[in-house]
């Protein structure tokens, strides 16, 4: 498997190494945490509208991200809706 699926306070996460332009219970609010980009692809629009974050550390000024950062940032973006 490609991804780790986990909750956590109730939030269901998709974990994986790479960005997913999809990803399961993307458009029920399913949050997508990856990594690999080097905030290459932070200004993308699947990484400011929806629920994906790039957790690298080199996007996050070389520190980790807390889960509490990630839960009040994801209250700022909307689910996924196909067109």
């Amino acid at each position: 498997q490609q991804y780790l699926e986990i909750t956590l306070n109730k939030q269901k996460y998709i974990l994986s190494h790479c960005p997913f332009e999809q990803w399961p219970g993307m458009e029920e609010g399913v949050v997508h945490l990856h990594g690999h980009t080097h905030g290459c692809i932070d200004s993308s629009d699947m990484n400011v509208l929806y629920k994906r974050f790039d957790v690298g550390m080199d996007s996050n000024n070389m520190k980790p991200v807390l889960l509490d950062d990630i839960e009040k940032e994801m209250l700022t973006r909307q689910n996924y809706k196909r067109h």
